[in-house]
């Protein structure tokens, strides 16, 4: 295989530039069938003018989700000791890990792209009446309403929604949708048709359209009764796009069991045909209770063991649980939750990658195996042992890539390509690389069609370098590392930048002579808990930094520097004192004039204030010399 990393560095940085079962006992019963006649073989008592919601599949145009989860949410999914840095924490008390505040912030801008997912399931809750916070029917979460098609997106409706989308994100879950989706279509059908009857279990459908070796515009519904057609089967579903309406997803029963969906993004835009069949592992189902009653693997958990604690049913603080009234539909009678929870066990760990925006990403490892998409062979990869590539859906057209790579012990890095080469105009995405202790990452990549960057990581998630393109359109780093006395948050973005040397020629194509010395930038949260931050750029930049740290007792203390690093042309290598820094709005920096290591006297830097250093060091990280020297420099 040519060599990867050369490939992409020569042409990304000349162009412009993842025992016992809780459930909460949901009595599951054969009921009165919401849709009756001579060819209904099974149904659900749902109907989605009753059942549904009644304002449609959402973005982050219509709707800021940025607080709709929180840490009893974690707590839930993950148990108190992989998310909470205080010991002893319960889901109302938790001291949420910077790692696991970062993950979740992730999350729920990926869902940005749309809420599918967390709707097709919230809707299936609703309709058995299972608990959420202490509440279960649609008068629980709004007085005097009977049905959820009659409820607004409320906080804690939309808080309903988050949660449920973001189990799509766990591998748990992701298996058992891959699971289905290779026994073929027929068996899907005839397990909802056994479902159904027998009253144990409801599903998602999970759809998209194959092209190739990749799935795209994933979309989820809810599938509610199948129709015996003779030659085929027709699955009566709710689409979350289309509020109140009755759509038809067929199955034939013969052949290579071929599948069809005809539906719109959204009530006024144009119908597109979703198809496959049983060759192309692009339908699946997923089961409404195995999205909880257990603790699900975290990446950002530093244990090995299986967390304890996870899946409580717990109430919102100050919010007290309303009794249901008699609803209006003929339901089964909930028992009361039960909170028992599956034995610690040992758990493999991973690694997570996932990218939010529009553009494509691939993993390179040391060993130059691939995972993801690699324009140059406009192909999709999966080279790395145990990785997996699957997509969180939003249901509007536009999936967010999520990468699974088994956590990579000892001093290695992972190269990352982010390609701008199937955009038709300019795109802005972030990337959120998570592993045991850390969430590290870029925000506001700004990508050209055809353009590329190209980035660096150690898998411990402790150094990131990258080069820089030629307008200066560097990507804010940041960095959420947990320690066993604290944890820290630092965001460090260009304040002024003069980088030289990535070019693309006049006629557009790509200049493939390249440097060893263009501008780059490196950042090394060291083993002292310090913030190292390195460039060879010959130019006037400098950084605005902004640091949080916090502890157990939830004691935070912020600083923000501006200017780090302005000076007269040189270029920069300095140390900021974060594992010393006590709190106060004085932080210590070394500065290394000579090249030599941080050996100058600590210069004190007052909060909000721009500060210069003396820069002329040089010295590029030992990173992205690895790399250099990987691709034959």
């Amino acid at each position: 295989m040519p060599n990867v990393i050369t490939r992409y560095i020569k042409r990304a940085f000349v162009s412009a530039l993842a025992a016992s079962v809780f459930l909460f006992p949901i009595t599951f019963v054969s009921q009165a069938n919401a849709q009756s006649g001579p060819n209904i073989v099974a149904s659900l008592n749902f109907t989605p003018k009753f059942d549904g919601f009644g304002f449609e599949n959402y973005t982050s145009k219509e709707h800021d989700g940025s607080k709709d989860m929180n840490a009893a949410d974690m707590v839930r999914m993950f148990g108190p000791a992989a998310v909470c840095k205080n010991a002893g924490a319960t889901a109302a008390n938790c001291v949420m890990k910077a790692s696991a505040r970062e993950w979740m912030d992730g999350e729920l801008e990926s869902m940005g792209s749309g809420h599918c997912e967390g709707m097709a399931v919230a809707c299936l809750r609703f309709n058995k009446q299972l608990p959420f916070k202490g509440k279960r029917g649609a008068s629980d979460f709004r007085l005097g309403v009977k049905k959820p098609f009659d409820l607004e997106l409320d906080p804690l409706l939309a808080n309903y929604i988050a949660y449920y989308w973001a189990t799509q994100s766990l591998p748990e879950v992701q298996e058992l949708g891959e699971e289905w989706s290779r026994k073929g279509p027929l068996a899907i059908v005839n397990e909802l048709i056994r479902s159904m009857n027998a009253g144990d279990e409801t599903y998602t459908f999970g759809i998209c359209k194959r092209s190739g070796e990749e799935c795209e515009e994933g979309h989820a519904i809810t599938p509610f009764a199948v129709e015996d057609a003779g030659s085929s089967y027709k699955v009566h579903v709710y689409d979350n796009n289309d509020p109140g309406e009755t759509k038809i997803l067929t199955i034939q029963k013969g052949g290579k069991n071929t599948w069809n969906y005809v539906a719109a993004i959204n009530p006024g835009a144009k119908a597109d045909t979703y198809t496959g069949d049983k060759t192309t592992n692009s339908l699946e189902i997923v089961p409404t209770t195995k999205r909880e009653g257990r603790c699900f693997t975290a990446p950002f958990d530093e244990s090995d063991k299986l967390a304890t604690g996870c899946g409580i049913e717990t109430v919102m603080p100050g919010v007290a649980a309303k009794p249901t009234p008699i609803p209006t539909k003929p339901t089964a009678t909930p028992k009361p939750a039960v909170t028992t929870v599956a034995a610690p066990a040992a758990r493999p760990r991973f690694a997570d990658f996932f990218l939010t925006g529009d553009g494509d990403m691939m993993i390179v490892d040391e060993k130059e195996r691939r995972l993801g998409y690699d324009p140059d062979r406009d192909a999709y990869f999966n080279e790395i042992p145990g990785a997996k590539k699957t997509n969180n859906i939003g249901g509007k057209g536009f999936d967010m890539p999520h990468y699974n790579v088994p956590f990579a012990n000892g001093d290695k890095f992972y190269t990352v390509v982010f390609s701008g080469d199937n955009l038709e105009e300019e795109s802005v995405m972030d990337f959120v690389f998570t592993g045991p202790g850390f969430s590290v990452g870029l925000d506001g990549i700004m990508l050209d069609p055809g353009e590329f960057l190209v980035a660096a990581f150690s898998s411990d998630g402790e150094k990131i370098s990258m080069e820089m393109s030629k307008d200066g359109e560097m990507p804010e780093v940041f960095y959420s590392v947990d320690t066993p006395k604290k944890s820290f948050k630092a965001e460090i973005k260009p304040s002024r930048s003069k980088a030289a040397g990535s070019v693309k020629s006049a006629g557009g194509g790509l200049v493939s002579k390249r440097e060893k010395d263009l501008p780059s930038i490196s950042i090394d949260f060291t083993d002292s808990d310090d913030l190292q931050i390195r460039d060879n750029i010959d130019g006037d930049e400098g950084y605005d930094v902004d640091i949080e740290q916090f502890d157990a007792n939830g004691k935070t203390d912020s600083i923000s520097l501006n200017d780090v690093g302005a000076g007269d042309g040189g270029t920069d290598a300095y140390e900021i004192e974060l594992g010393r820094w006590a709190g106060g709005d004085k932080i210590g920096v070394k500065h290394d004039d000579e090249g030599d290591g941080f050996a100058n006297d600590d210069e004190e830097f007052e909060d909000d204030e721009p500060n210069d250093i003396p820069d002329d060091s040089g010295e590029q990280s030992d990173l992205m010399r690895s790399i250099y020297k990987s691709v034959g420099y």
